[in-house]
């Protein structure tokens, strides 16, 4: 069975601990993480993409239904069960509206909640066949890649995502960039142009950049093939980022990611890391080139 996460959202934490308990002794194959309002489970929805939540209704700042809306927004896979002690028609209308997968009252009959759960994470519509990073400390060092392109390049914000725009992680402090939406258009974007490649020199699965220019940030969108995209905010004010050095040190953290996921083979990552100098090279060459520069390269010769 593919690993499948679950988030407990409940300000009871008598509840929580209960819920979380009773979940957590189905096995290994389901990984549990908890929040005891709203504000913290947006934050850990942040991290990594869930194939369900389980959230109350009544919570202070945050409820049930406002916190589906926001899950919804971003993450329209996600399976959502809604529980509520104060139980009522309107609510329950609200919630069949909102396309909630179950809707269930306190207190609760924990074998038959344990049934509901599998069964929603059994038919979890949520893709993970991209991107697959099961143990925590998998996700982590995805985390720590992403976070060290971030430095590399000076991005204020990097996300990685399908091509089908579900959230996979993102670096720290990556902002409030609606990835949802700017994955789905480009992931079309990046298939239209994978295929104009293979009409001129029939590769199937080649790297490919769509870089736009904007009022206060550039945007940059790298994609290893049909597999995931890294969507880079960089600010305009950031001088020493080259259109060379995000290709280079996106392409770099796609192959850790590619190997992290075990989507890569071993000669695969061989071939593409001796490539990659030769290949950006090349590319600075010509831009260097059409411009009649003269700058030194540091190996010898001019650029």
């Amino acid at each position: 069975m593919v690993t499948k996460w679950i988030l407990i959202v409940d300000d009871e934490l008598n509840i929580l601990t209960l819920l979380e308990n009773s979940l957590r002794i189905l096995g290994d194959d389901y990984k549990i993480a908890t929040a005891s309002n709203g504000i913290d489970a947006l934050t850990i929805l942040k991290q990594r993409v869930f194939d369900l939540v389980i959230t109350d209704y009544r919570m202070a700042g945050l409820d049930g239904l406002e916190l589906t809306k926001r899950i919804q927004s971003i993450y329209p896979g996600t399976r959502i069960i809604l529980m509520t002690a104060y139980g009522n028609s309107v609510i329950e209308n609200v919630a069949a509206r909102l396309g909630v997968y179950r809707y269930i009252t306190k207190p609760l009959d924990i074998p038959a909640f344990q049934e509901m759960v599998k069964e929603a994470v059994r038919q979890s519509p949520v893709e993970q066949d991209v991107l697959s990073f099961n143990a925590e400390s998998e996700y982590e060092e995805v985390r720590h890649i992403l976070n060290k392109l971030q430095t590399d390049i000076d991005a204020s914000g990097i996300f990685l995502t399908d091509h089908e725009g579900s959230y996979v992680a993102c670096s720290e402090k990556a902002g409030n960039l609606q990835f949802k939406k700017i994955a789905s258009l480009l992931g079309g974007s990046i298939a239209t142009l994978l295929e104009a490649g293979r009409a001129i020199d029939g590769k199937e699965n080649s790297a490919c950049m769509i870089y736009r220019e904007g009022a206060s940030a550039n945007l940059f969108v790298f994609s290893p093939g049909r597999q995931f995209l890294l969507i880079m905010l960089i600010n305009r004010n950031q001088t020493r980022t080259d259109w060379g050095t995000v290709w280079s040190s996106a392409r770099l953290a796609a192959t850790q990611l590619q190997e992290k996921s075990g989507k890569t083979k071993a000669s695969d990552n061989v071939a593409l890391n001796n490539n990659l100098e030769q290949e950006v090279q090349g590319e600075l060459d010509k831009l260097f080139r059409d411009k009649g520069s003269s700058i030194k390269n540091p190996r010898g010769g001019n650029l």
